[in-house]
């Protein structure tokens, strides 16, 4: 079988299979090597001897100090957290002014205040007389949160540029 298998492989190498051929060829004489038990008193059973490692030459001359670090990345600028958002719906008015969109079903209302590249989302429920905070969230979101630190710090800004009296539209009431 082994007689016919390499005239196999003489005739692949002959037809422009040379690579191919050979490593088949190459894998089947592996395999062949690796599948014969060693003989019980053959050298290659027996323990090699190994060399020491080589010493380490001492160095005669002093070594360089190593280059001072390439400046670090300066980190980010820390984000100011603004302050909690209130959680009644007077307060919210009085810190944000009238908000550009109000929707009201049965006891709750939707308020959202458009800033410079945000959108903020304030669900209130009606709790009696008084509207309070049930959730806020910005578009686009927080990394870690629903609402982003930057658009409201960026929607107090806004309100901080309008005029005093923006809490009297009548256009908007809650």
């Amino acid at each position: 079988m082994t007689a016919a298998f390499i005239e196999k492989m003489i005739g692949e190498v002959t037809r422009g299979k040379k690579i191919a051929a050979l490593g088949w060829f190459f894998t089947l004489l592996t395999f062949a090597a690796v599948a014969q038990p060693l003989p019980a008193g053959s050298a290659a059973g027996a323990e090699m001897p190994v060399a020491p490692p080589p010493a380490v030459p001492q160095q005669s001359e002093p070594v360089a100090p190593p280059a001072p670090p390439v400046e670090a990345a300066r980190p980010t600028p820390e984000i100011a957290t603004p302050a909690p958002i209130p959680s009644n719906g007077s307060a919210i008015r009085a810190r944000f002014g009238v908000p550009d969109f109000v929707r009201r079903e049965m006891d709750n209302e939707l308020w959202r205040y458009d800033a410079k590249n945000c959108s903020v989302f304030l669900f209130l429920q009606h709790r009696g007389a008084t509207l309070e905070l049930r959730y806020t969230e910005t578009l686009p979101k927080g990394v870690d949160m629903a609402a982003d630190p930057v658009c409201l710090t960026s929607l107090e800004q806004r309100m901080a540029k309008m005029p005093n009296d923006v809490t009297g539209s009548a256009a908007v009431q809650p």
